[in-house]
């Protein structure tokens, strides 16, 4: 099983469920990113290397959906934009 698939098989649990509420007991319902308190809210990893030992207070945050979208979409183009300059560099 890949890591990928491992981590949505995480994600279905009962571990997962608890600290996802926790978070958002912690953190309360307001977007870490742009601070709004509109829903739909879900919890973002902050490090997904802690994904199963994840402390809800450290590891997790709570956003809005249109954010978590962004946080992830912004992974993608990061990496993207850093395989294209490793790429220039090689050819360059």
């Amino acid at each position: 099983m890949s890591r990928k698939d491992a981590y949505r098989r995480y994600l279905k649990t009962w571990t997962w469920a608890r600290k996802r509420r926790a978070a958002c007991t912690i953190h309360g319902k307001r977007c870490a990113k742009c601070g709004t308190t509109r829903g739909p809210f879900e919890v973002h990893h902050k490090r997904y290397s802690k994904w199963g030992t994840e402390d809800p207070q450290r590891d997790l945050e709570v956003v809005c959906k249109p954010c978590h979208e962004n946080e992830h979409s912004g992974c993608a183009l990061a990496v993207g934009l850093l395989l294209a300059v490793c790429a220039l560099a090689l050819l360059g």
